[in-house]
């Protein structure tokens, strides 16, 4: 069993032993990893790029961002759960689009492959992008707890 296997039947366990799935609706999930992720932004809300890092090393901070990283990536195993996905391959297969999207060579060292002045797509498909990565993290930061 994968560790996001492992992970996986660990938060539908914790919602069995509560009684939570008829609270845990697609809906309701979707919902909770978007109110989490909202909660992870907070404490780099009107910071700059090294002040978020700096943030990431200070413990207690570190420790909180975590715990929502943490949320984060829980709610959104538990939506897995409840909508049947395998996260797993939803990733590997998400990224092998990507792959094609932004192939390497027109891609690199860029942050999109709109030109200057076009249309703000690039923007949105790049918080996508940061919330597929978001949730590899999170994943990886649970699984070395």
């Amino acid at each position: 069993m994968s560790e996001i296997e492992e992970l996986t039947c660990l938060i539908r366990k914790f919602a069995s032993r509560r009684d939570w799935e008829k609270f845990h609706t697609p809906k309701n999930l979707a919902m909770a990893v978007a109110a989490e992720s909202g909660e992870l932004l907070e404490p780099f809300l009107w910071t700059s790029g090294q002040e978020s890092l700096d943030i990431l090393g200070q413990p207690r901070k570190r420790e909180a961002v975590e715990d929502e990283v943490a949320d984060v990536a829980g709610a959104l195993l538990a939506f897995c759960n409840a909508a049947g996905i395998d996260l797993s391959r939803a990733i590997a297969r998400k990224m092998a689009k990507n792959a094609l999207k932004y192939p390497v060579e027109l891609i690199k060292g860029r942050h999109s492959l709109e030109r200057e002045g076009s249309c703000c797509r690039s923007g949105i498909i790049g918080v996508v992008v940061v919330g597929v990565v978001v949730v590899v993290v999170a994943v990886a930061v649970i699984a070395t707890v």
